[in-house]
């Protein structure tokens, strides 16, 4: 890191460490029945009133992240009094848990239901999983110096109910501020100066997965992926942190198959939600580890298929896709592909006078939608959020049901239930993943399997918004084509 960027990020977190810490539990919030509308797919993500319209300014984009985060973690240390529509001038974006149960009933989230369904069998180089940056890093847990530079606004259980399927942990070796005693610590910290520079009086590791594992339970029939970062000190720090992954989650793992030799395994591209499924719950993906640390057995090691890009000024539009090729070494094809936020102040700061983060916009979304991108991953995600309804390729307000016949939009890939008899359309069929063909032959729904084995193919479905995409792409004259959705 250049000098000039160094000294402003060790000045940025300075005044980070300046926050008083407050200890407490996470907020509680009161539940009620309301309807959660999310912001149409071509507008920006509100933060807020205050930030929003400082970003209607001249001002640069380091003060506006400075109104955000001031804003936001003092409507955060408000809500903890747990009236949480009193806090929301503060910042002028509504918290509550209301929303999340609002969102959960949405057709946004019975679309995103229905593409986990689709993506079952998909071979993950080619599936989504929402994500978020930096999860535990939230609002919702007690203030801390780096909790006031959130990522996030929403806990772990409320982003889970937002549809959020893979999760971010950053650990550390640090004192665990309600026994005294070393253990692995969730964190948004860096390593310079000095190791866990920033770490103070945040949750456990075991805190985070215990409130993952209760949400497991709750809903038996959902996967998880854990990215883990590591900042453990040695044999000893990963030992501590493998001991707390196994006794909290330890039944719901999905192991690597050379987790009784102890060694390390490669993130493997071809499993599914369904291998995830069949032998476990949720996927733990991170570094090896050093050897006799019992950390690899554990572990899904993604260093050598992942490509990542912060959202900063690069080309995000569909087909360019941020550069990354769609097949060959290092591409679509080859590759776990991450397209991230990173809100924070302090990362803002670091970056001052060059090219600082952004964030994510529904329409920047919708690229990655139509790319296929495996892991978005946002911050400060809420219910209302456009960039959930960007995700949602398959279907609008009325989402497929699970049974019956079924047509796509020519347009824009959507899902529409059809009646079964009296319409008459093309077919279409695919002979591999996005390698789809529509029929010249046209008729009624029954005829799919034979018009499509006519021209050696399969019936299928869009199963990821890049398919939906490649069905756009294709030009078909008619406004929409039978496809054929699993039971």
């Amino acid at each position: 890191m250049p000098p000039l960027r160094r000294h402003l990020a060790r000045t940025a977190l300075a005044l980070l460490l300046a926050v008083t810490t407050v200890a407490g539990p996470v907020v509680v919030w009161p539940v009620a029945a309301v309807t959660a509308q999310a912001a149409p797919v071509g507008q920006p993500v509100s933060e807020g009133v205050a930030t929003d319209s400082c970003r209607q300014t001249a001002a640069p984009q380091q003060g506006c992240d400075t109104v955000r985060s001031a804003t936001h973690g003092g409507a955060a240390i408000c809500r903890r009094a747990g009236v949480p529509d009193v806090c929301t001038p503060l910042n002028g974006q509504r918290v509550a848990a209301d929303e999340v149960v609002a969102y959960a009933a949405s057709p946004t989230a019975a679309a995103h239901a229905l593409q986990r369904r689709l993506q079952e069998d998909l071979p993950l180089r080619h599936a989504t999983f929402v994500a978020t940056h930096n999860s535990y890093n939230s609002y919702a847990y007690r203030p801390t110096p780096s909790g006031m530079d959130a990522n996030q606004t929403y806990s772990l259980t409320d982003q889970l109910m937002m549809d959020v399927r893979r999760l971010e942990l950053d650990v550390h070796t640090w004192t665990d501020v309600t026994t005294g005693q070393t253990a692995p610590i969730l964190c948004h910290a860096t390593d310079d100066p000095r190791p866990h520079t920033g770490c103070t009086a945040e949750m456990t590791l075991t805190d985070g997965l215990v409130e993952i594992d209760r949400w497991l339970d709750a809903n038996p029939d959902e996967i998880v992926m854990l990215r883990v970062e590591t900042h453990l000190d040695g044999v000893a720090g990963y030992a501590q942190a493998a001991a707390a992954v196994r006794d909290v989650i330890g039944d719901h793992l999905f192991l690597p198959p050379t987790a009784a030799a102890g060694s390390c395994t490669t993130f493997d591209l071809d499993l599914t939600r369904a291998d995830i499924r069949a032998s476990g719950r949720v996927m733990m993906v991170s570094d090896c580890g050093p050897a006799g640390s019992g950390w690899a057995p554990l572990v899904w090691d993604d260093g050598g298929v992942r490509i990542e890009s912060t959202v900063r000024s690069q080309d995000f539009s569909y087909p360019t896709c941020a550069g990354v090729p769609r097949t060959g070494p290092r591409s679509f094809q080859q590759s776990w592909i991450r397209f991230f936020d990173d809100a924070t102040l302090l990362s803002s700061m670091v970056s001052f006078g060059g090219d600082a983060p952004q964030r994510s916009t529904p329409a920047m979304v919708r690229s990655w939608t139509q790319c296929g991108v495996n892991q978005p991953s946002f911050d400060h995600l809420t219910p209302t959020d456009g960039r959930l309804a960007a995700l949602a390729w398959s279907a609008g307000d009325t989402p497929v049901t699970a049974a019956g016949c079924h047509v796509a939009d020519t347009r824009g890939g959507v899902l529409l239930d059809a009646s079964c008899t009296g319409e008459v359309r093309p077919y279409l069929c695919a002979t591999g993943h996005a390698a789809l063909q529509v029929t010249d032959q046209t008729g009624p729904a029954a005829g799919h399997d034979a018009a499509c084995a006519a021209i050696g193919a399969a019936p299928t479905v869009p199963r990821s918004g890049h398919e939906a995409q490649k069905l756009v792409d294709l030009g078909v004259t008619a406004d929409a084509v039978w496809v054929a959705i699993p039971a």
